[in-house]
């Protein structure tokens, strides 16, 4: 068995476990095997065998859909195929796509999630060490473009992300990178789009190895995230945990300029959490004559001129919240334009200056 870089499993809806390894039989030369086992660990298909010849398959990552079918994703390495490629199959291991290739410029490693709508989500290493995200249809076609998730600056280097995607389809990565004297743990989430709905948080920082993640979303958007590392002092290695909840986001623009005696609105927005929001201040006071709604809504006349600063609390249905602050400048009369002018001309005139 190719060891390390050589099986994958998940478990699907009806509690069947599909299970991939790969064998190398000689150089340039493997074959990958399929196996579907029940809850009791009984055999639901025989080993369904694919040789991939002129070409080395490392680096199998395999995600189930809720509808039964498989998605995987590996790297092949060879003179014939080479690069990242992407195959569906339906519950019992039957080709439901041929392998498309996603890219010849993979460093390696690829891993896959897929979504309630039966959609890809594909990250892989590029080959400047760069994180790169996909979305893919059902069919293998690309739902967006290439995604950069994080990229390493000298002398940082990352490792391999782990992907999940959550009941709203929202995408969620964990990874680990070394800055050069720390190893580090980073998260962000993605919705459906690719738009930022979590920005990157570092979630956890060690002057010792740390690496190995996984993560998994469970029904309510929480991200679940262990990895490994070691401990100096025993030179061991432990496995940690952490979980990241699915907390709604704020979304820009967070500032609004108005003019006393003017009627003045803003609408705030967020993403993630689970909708509908509730809308409040947080432990701060408006310009007198605005008031915030509980949908988002911040308008009215304001009767006095300043820059204000307050705290808007966003809270969803799960009673789970997030604060940002936001700023209000009044202005008593309206600044002066910023306008300028010059001359110009075609033809000189003694005494005068413009420019020709």
């Amino acid at each position: 068995i190719n060891g390390h870089y050589g099986y994958a499993a998940v478990a699907d809806s009806n509690e069947n476990l599909h299970i991939m390894w790969l064998e190398t039989q000689s150089w340039l030369n493997s074959i990958m095997y399929y196996l579907k086992l029940n809850s009791q660990g009984e055999n639901v298909t025989s080993v369904i065998q694919l040789r991939y010849t002129g070409s080395e398959v490392q680096h199998p990552s395999l995600s189930a859909d809720p509808q039964g079918n498989l998605h995987f994703v590996y790297t092949s390495y060879g003179f014939i195929q080479h690069g990242l490629f992407y195959k569906r199959l339906d519950n019992n291991g039957s080709n439901l796509t041929s392998d498309i290739l996603l890219t010849p410029n993979s460093n390696g490693i690829g891993v896959v999630a897929a979504d309630r709508n039966g959609h890809a989500h594909v990250a892989w290493l590029g080959q400047g060490g760069e994180i790169r995200y996909r979305k893919l249809d059902q069919n293998g076609s690309n739902l967006t473009s290439d995604i950069i998730i994080d990229s390493p600056n000298p002398p940082y280097s990352i490792d391999v992300p782990s992907i999940s995607a959550d009941v709203q389809d929202t995408v969620h990565f964990a990874w680990s990178r070394w800055n050069g004297s720390m190893f580090e743990i980073h998260y962000k989430r993605l919705s459906s789009n690719g738009t930022i709905i979590t920005p990157e948080i570092r979630l956890n920082q060690n002057p010792v190895w740390t690496g190995n993640l996984r993560l998994a979303t469970d029904e309510s958007g929480t991200a679940h995230i262990v990895w490994e590392q070691e401990v100096t002092q025993q030179r061991n290695i432990e496995i940690f945990y952490k979980r990241s909840l699915n907390i709604p986001f704020i979304l820009p623009p967070y500032d609004l300029v108005s003019l006393i005696g003017r009627f003045t609105s803003l609408v705030f927005s967020a993403m993630g959490g689970f909708p509908p929001y509730l809308w409040s201040l947080a432990g701060s006071t408006l310009p007198s004559g605005m008031v915030l709604h509980p949908n988002g809504i911040l308008n009215g006349t304001p009767s006095e001129a300043g820059n204000f600063t307050f705290t808007v609390r966003v809270i969803d249905r799960n009673f789970s919240s997030v604060e940002i602050p936001a700023t209000m400048e009044v202005y008593a009369t309206l600044p002066p334009s910023n306008i300028r002018h010059s001359k110009w001309g075609t033809t000189a005139v003694p005494g005068r200056v413009l420019d020709y």
